[in-house]
């Protein structure tokens, strides 16, 4: 998918826990040096669904990035 990374031209917000075992740390860190104008959060004790286990963490994160630009 590296390619297809690459292609967004968006600005990106990528949360990705830190335990995940489905898309390791590592895959997130590639992700991130693929996708321009991309920031990069790892939830602690958390894996694959950090939205859930960090929800409140998980969605200040997504609320900030969403309305950093009105501020």
């Amino acid at each position: 998918l590296d390619e297809e990374y690459a292609k967004i031209q968006n600005k990106t917000l990528l949360v990705f826990g830190k335990n995940d075992r489905q898309t390791p740390p590592y895959m997130a860190k590639r992700m991130k040096k693929l996708i321009k104008d991309s920031r990069l959060y790892f939830l602690a004790n958390a894996g694959h669904f950090c939205f859930i286990k960090q929800a409140d963490k998980f969605n200040t994160l997504v609320f900030n990035f969403l309305t950093e630009n009105d501020k």
